[in-house]
C-alpha cells in the first residue's frame, strides 16, 4: 500500500521553509482532512488503497489511506511518520499475520526525543489524540504489536 502513494500529492508552497513545531503538524493534520472526508469502498478490503493522487482528486479516502497521506506529507517536511493500519480493541485479537479486522489507521511521528501519534480520520481528535476506540487495539506491524493503553482518567 505504500508503494501505491507514489507518486504522492505535493503539499504545496504554503509549506515551504515553515519551523518543524507542533503548529506544523496541526496545520498538516488539517490540510488532510480539508482534502478528503472519511469514506470507504464497498467490497473492498479496507487496506487496499487507491493511487493518493486518485485519493486526493476523490475528496475521500479510507482510514487507512488518509493516514498514508499525513504519512507522506509529514515526511516532505522531514518528519519521521509511519502509518499503521489497526484492529479497534473491541474487535479482539486477529490471528497473527491475517490482515483482517484492522479498519482504522494511525500514523506514529517521532521528532527527535519526541513521539506522538495522529488519528487522521478522527474529525474530533487533536495533534497526539487517537479514537478512544483504538487504545489497546492491535497494530498491524513487524515493529509494535498494540497501541499503547488509553491514558488513565483523573479523579
Amino acid at each position: 500500500a505504500k508503494l501505491v502513494s507514489i507518486p504522492e500529492p505535493g503539499l504545496g508552497l504554503r509549506f515551504k521553509g515553515r519551523q518543524l513545531d507542533d503548529a506544523l503538524v496541526r496545520d498538516i493534520l488539517s490540510l488532510v482532512r480539508e482534502q478528503v472526508q472519511n469514506g470507504s469502498r464497498a467490497g473492498a478490503h479496507p487496506l487496499k488503497a487507491r493511487a493518493l493522487m486518485d485519493v486526493r482528486r476523490s475528496g475521500w479516502a479510507t482510514p487507512w489511506e488518509q493516514a498514508l497521506l499525513l504519512s507522506r506529507y509529514l515526511g516532505q517536511v522531514k518528519l519521521e511518520a509511519e502509518a499503521f493500519p489497526v484492529r479497534p480493541a473491541a474487535s479482539g485479537t486477529a490471528v497473527l499475520g491475517a490482515p483482517e479486522g484492522y479498519t482504522h489507521a494511525v500514523v506514529y511521528v517521532r521528532s527527535g526525543d519526541h513521539s506522538f501519534w495522529l488519528d487522521p480520520s478522527c474529525r474530533t481528535c487533536a495533534a497526539g489524540e487517537i479514537s478512544p476506540g483504538l487504545w489497546g487495539g492491535q497494530v498491524f506491524s513487524t515493529t509494535r504489536n498494540r497501541m499503547p493503553e488509553g491514558p488513565q482518567s483523573r479523579r
